[in-house]
């Protein structure tokens, strides 16, 4: 669907509609929830502690033997906090 399909689609819908499948993504996918839970009530310090915490287990990790450092890992967690 192309953002025009899409913004035509939301324009016709009644505000009640409207929120309706607001809080319908919003329940159903966790990335919509983090986002807007980020949005309304920002904490990038817990976010940071959490990619930290994450990268530090990759490399380090308390339970396995070894650890499987994978750099490509890590960065996922870091684009994912610049985005």
């Amino acid at each position: 669907m192309s953002k025009r399909a899409l913004k035509k689609y939301l324009t016709d819908l009644k505000k009640k509609e409207l929120e309706d499948q607001f809080m319908d993504l919003y329940t159903r996918f966790p990335v919509v929830k983090e986002y807007y839970n980020f949005i309304f009530n920002p904490k990038e310090d817990k976010m940071v502690q959490e990619a930290k915490a994450k990268i530090s287990n990759e490399y380090f990790p308390l339970k396995r033997r070894r650890p499987k450092a994978r750099r490509s890992v890590a960065q996922k967690y870091i684009k994912h906090f610049i985005k």
